[in-house]
């Protein structure tokens, strides 16, 4: 029998996490994926929209984490100068100044089947950090196609 990417995946769920929450310079806003009781999430893509920051100094940046024991474990992580826009798009991660991973085969694998997980006891984390001099007005998508599995 051949393998299948949906094994064990009972139904597709799209979760939008996008927020038009102001985040004022110097502040950061985080937004968390938490599947339902009992429900395993396997993350399979991620789109992420974040507008520049229009006439600001600075940068800001994106982190997908989760905590593990005391400490966060990062995933990945983005950051560009303010007046740049951010984006996770076709598995590639769309900024400037800082990626990581830093090359764009290993950014593909973090979204192959069966590489991300989150449960209820470790939700999956998605912070935003302005770090300009001026606040971040726009929405910032971002959105989530996740398998759900039983837990």
């Amino acid at each position: 029998m051949g393998y299948s990417v949906f094994s064990g995946i009972r139904r597709l769920h799209l979760v939008d996490l996008s927020s038009d929450d102001a985040v004022a310079s110097s502040s950061s806003h985080t937004v968390t994926l938490t599947p339902g009781v009992g429900e395993i999430y396997e993350v399979l893509h991620v789109y992420v929209a974040i507008p520049a920051i229009a006439g600001s100094s600075g940068d800001h940046e994106l982190e997908c984490f989760q905590k593990f024991g005391s400490s966060d474990r990062s995933h990945w992580y983005m950051k560009n100068p303010g007046t740049s826009s951010m984006f996770v798009h076709r598995h590639i991660l769309w900024a400037t100044t800082t990626k990581s991973p830093p090359n764009e085969v290993s950014q593909v694998l973090l979204f192959t089947p069966r590489s991300l997980f989150c449960s209820q006891e470790y939700p999956l984390k998605f912070k935003y950090t302005n770090g300009t001099d001026t606040n971040q007005t726009g929405t910032r998508t971002i959105e989530v196609l996740v398998g759900v599995r039983s837990g």
